[in-house]
């Protein structure tokens, strides 16, 4: 996995995809996955028994969790850089945007333990908050720095609200489709998987706007046409700065800073997850 997220943070940002380093990689992840599952399948106690993915309705949950934790990070991680790099927001109150929708999340992860004590069935409170996650997600969209401070609050609940209602409905979904001797591996594999996914959001969208970042500043930042960019060095200059730290973006000046293309976080971040 760590071999994986390299390659993927490598390629097309310090590195060609072509460059053998990232070509390396990507194969040497291949192979150290296939020996992982090699070895586990012979084990005779297995970290991550290949039988639990083996059957219905446990795997779908388990391959469901790595999806799911791949939108949740992707939200997670580009939503403060949204507020941060489009709105000129200070990292505090991009970081207190969260504060409401993470309290929902908590809220609705209490209330669907008590709503599954009640019913004693899962499948509702999981479609449920898995409906509700995607189409928070996809409602992200449609975010612009011209909404109302209750507008953007309005439009984060959402996929909070899905995640406090799937996880805790997976996991007791897990549990409950699983023999007893079988519980602990199985909570631990769910929780690996959506480790895995946690990983995979974050480097992948990550992977995702760094390569959009350069492709739209050298496409926008155009020497001569724009207030203050005299020379092809400069632009340079600039994409190097704002690649390496969002403050730089602070720094920029007239309409350098308020390109409105200039960064590729409009209107992407529910399609990106």
């Amino acid at each position: 996995m760590g071999i994986l997220v390299l390659a993927l943070n490598t390629g097309g940002n310090l590195l060609p995809w072509s460059h053998p380093f990232v070509l390396g990689s990507f194969a040497v992840s291949f192979l150290f996955t296939i020996l992982f599952l090699r070895a586990e399948h012979r084990a005779i106690s297995p970290i991550m028994p290949l039988h639990l993915l083996q059957k219905n309705p446990r795997a779908a949950m388990m391959l469901g969790s790595v999806a799911s934790s791949i939108s949740v990070q992707t939200i997670f991680f580009n939503i403060p850089l949204f507020f941060q790099t489009v709105m000129l927001e200070s990292a505090r109150k991009a970081g207190s945007r969260l504060l409401i929708p993470t309290v929902g999340n908590m809220l609705c992860s209490v209330g669907v333990g008590y709503v599954i004590n009640r019913t004693k069935v899962v499948r509702p409170t999981m479609r449920f908050g898995s409906i509700t996650l995607f189409f928070g997600g996809l409602g992200l969209i449609f975010l612009s720095p011209s909404f109302s401070e209750l507008t953007i609050c309005l439009l984060l609940i959402p996929a909070n609200a899905g995640v406090g209602l799937a996880y805790p409905s997976v996991m007791m979904g897990t549990l409950a489709s699983s023999e007893q001797h079988e519980m602990a591996v199985a909570t631990s594999t769910l929780i690996l998987f959506r480790s895995i996914g946690n990983v995979m959001g974050v480097s992948t969208s990550s992977l995702i706007v760094q390569n959009a970042l350069v492709w739209r500043l050298k496409r926008n930042l155009v020497v001569g046409d724009t207030a203050g960019l005299i020379s092809e060095e400069q632009k340079n200059k600039i994409i190097e700065m704002v690649r390496e730290r969002v403050t730089a973006i602070f720094d920029l000046q007239g309409e350098i800073q308020q390109q409105g293309e200039l960064f590729p976080f409009q209107g992407q971040i529910g399609s990106s997850c």
